[in-house]
C-alpha cells in the first residue's frame, strides 16, 4: 500500500472520528500528523497487526492530547487575567485613604473598560464572551463558528493589548 491508498482509505473516517473530540480543522490536522507518522514510522511498526485499530487509538489518543493542552491554555489564560486584575488592585490599594481607593477603583475598572471596548470588536466578543460570560475556548468556536485556535489566538492578542494599554507586565 502506497501513502495515497493509505490517505485515501483512513482520512475521511478518521477525521470523522476526530470530529468527537476537535473542531473539524483540528482534527484533520492530527489525523494529517497520525497519517504521515505512519507512513515515515511504517518500517518499524512491525508490531501492529490491526492497522485500523492503530490508526483509529492513535488519532483518539493524539485529540484527547490536544484537548488537553487547549484547556491547559485556556486555565492558564484566565488565571493570567485574574492575577493581574489582582494586581492592579492591590496595587492600587497601596498605602492610600479609603476614599482615594474607592476613587482609584472606580478609575482603574473605568480604564480596564476602555481598554477592553478598544480591542478590535472580534477580539473584544471573543474576550468577553470568555471573561464574562465564562464560556470555554470551544463553546465560543461553535457559538461563533470558528476554529478553537483562533479563539485561542484572538484572547492572546486581548491580553497582550490590555497589558499594553494598562501598563502591566
Amino acid at each position: 500500500m502506497d501513502f495515497s491508498e493509505l490517505y485515501q482509505t483512513y482520512h475521511s473516517r478518521l477525521v470523522e472520528y476526530g470530529m468527537h473530540y476537535l473542531q473539524k480543522e483540528d482534527a484533520e490536522d492530527v489525523v494529517q500528523d497520525v497519517l504521515m507518522t505512519l507512513w515515515i514510522r511504517r518500517d518499524a511498526l512491525t508490531f501492529v497487526n490491526d492497522v485500523n485499530a492503530y490508526v483509529f487509538s492513535s488519532v483518539k489518543n493524539r485529540c484527547l492530547d490536544a484537548v488537553k493542552r487547549q484547556a491547559f491554555r485556556q486555565e492558564y489564560f484566565r488565571r493570567t487575567l485574574a492575577s493581574t486584575l489582582l494586581d492592579l488592585r492591590m496595587e492600587m490599594i497601596g498605602n492610600h485613604s479609603q476614599v482615594a481607593n474607592e476613587v482609584e477603583l472606580h478609575e482603574m475598572e473605568r480604564r480596564v473598560e476602555q481598554a477592553v471596548n478598544s480591542l478590535p470588536k472580534a477580539c473584544r466578543t471573543i474576550f468577553l464572551m470568555s471573561r464574562e460570560q465564562g464560556m470555554k475556548y470551544k463553546e465560543i468556536s461553535q457559538a461563533l463558528n470558528i476554529s478553537p485556535n483562533t479563539v485561542e489566538c484572538q484572547m492572546v492578542i486581548a491580553l497582550k493589548k490590555l497589558r499594553q494599554q494598562l501598563k502591566v507586565s
